[in-house]
């Protein structure tokens, strides 16, 4: 157990708690090591610099990669870099190996320019390059040396004669966010265009998410629809023939689109062409998305 100076066991603090408050945790690293969870699992260890210092400066230890250093820098989940001023490789973990594709016996040593030719006129080099002169605590985001097309995200921080790099590949998170801000984009389209509806369906069939323009469609405001079936909005003769459309989608074997009647709030019937997609989640169908258009005031065949 690694205990701090005043003999206590390290306290643990979760990545989250750690990023809201930072200065407090800054504060009690000064005073010993901090042990940083996440998920309930110890993943990091924050030290002070003159702690970190002591270990790797302890008798008969030539570079950083000494015992305790070593054992946690090699099961850090993130790539590990230690640079010097000349941008000269003094250490490197398993993880960053892993992200720039290099051993650590050919790396070590050796120039960033060296290793790979031509980074220097690489977006992102300049701004590293300038963390490591100004021994400045810097956060970047920027290209993969190694690989075309992914991305890493970069914290540099005084170390030594340069800098220390923790980083992580965060190209899953990029295409993620572009999914999602393209997504937000789809649903503002929809918005604007007034006669597309959109509803969201629970795996039980009723409405999870109801946008204005679907809700206008059946003649309600969104929030009298929430918890409400589907079939329900819809004339009796037409409920068996869409409940078997809607437990088809949700059942995940069927992607379903057919015209049928909103029965409004005012009683008359709203010829409708409805589309039914379903949501997946963690390899299990967690509902289902609905699009509504206006249709002619005359049914097709279900489609089956």
């Amino acid at each position: 157990m690694i205990l701090a100076t005043d003999g206590a066991a390290a306290p643990a603090v979760t990545a989250g708690e750690l990023v809201r408050q930072f200065g407090t945790w800054q504060a009690r690293a000064a005073a010993g090591p901090v042990f940083i969870t996440h998920h309930g699992r110890t993943r990091l260890v924050m030290l002070s610099l003159a702690a970190f210092e002591a270990l790797a400066t302890r008798p008969g230890a030539d570079h950083v990669d000494t015992p305790p250093v070593s054992h946690v820098l090699e099961h850090l989940e993130q790539g590990f870099l230690a640079l010097d001023g000349a941008m000269r490789v003094r250490a490197i973990n398993a993880a960053a190996c892993g992200f720039l594709m290099v051993s650590a016996e050919a790396v070590r040593g050796r120039a960033l320019s060296s290793i790979w030719p031509g980074i220097e006129d690489r977006p992102g080099y300049a701004a590293l390059r300038r963390a490591v002169a100004s021994g400045a605590t810097t956060c970047l985001e920027l290209p993969s040396f190694a690989r075309a097309g992914r991305w890493l995200r970069l914290r540099a921080m005084p170390f030594a004669d340069g800098s220390a790099c923790l980083f992580d590949d965060i190209t899953d998170a990029h295409a993620a966010q572009r999914r999602n801000d393209v997504r937000d984009a789809t649903l503002a389209a929809l918005a604007a265009h007034g006669d597309v509806g959109r509803a969201v369906l629970s795996t039980r069939g009723t409405f999870a998410e109801v946008d204005a323009a679907f809700a206008g469609l059946a003649g309600f405001a969104p929030d009298k629809l929430h918890q409400v079936r589907l079939t329900d909005i819809l004339p009796l003769s037409l409920r068996r023939a869409a409940a078997d459309q809607v437990e088809a989608v949700l059942a995940g074997t069927l992607t379903p689109t057919f015209a049928t009647r909103f029965l409004t709030r005012g009683g008359t019937e709203k010829p409708v062409r409805l589309a039914l997609a379903p949501v997946h989640a963690h390899g299990a169908v967690t509902g289902a998305v609905v699009i509504a258009t206006a249709a002619e005031d005359s049914l097709q065949p279900i489609d089956l």
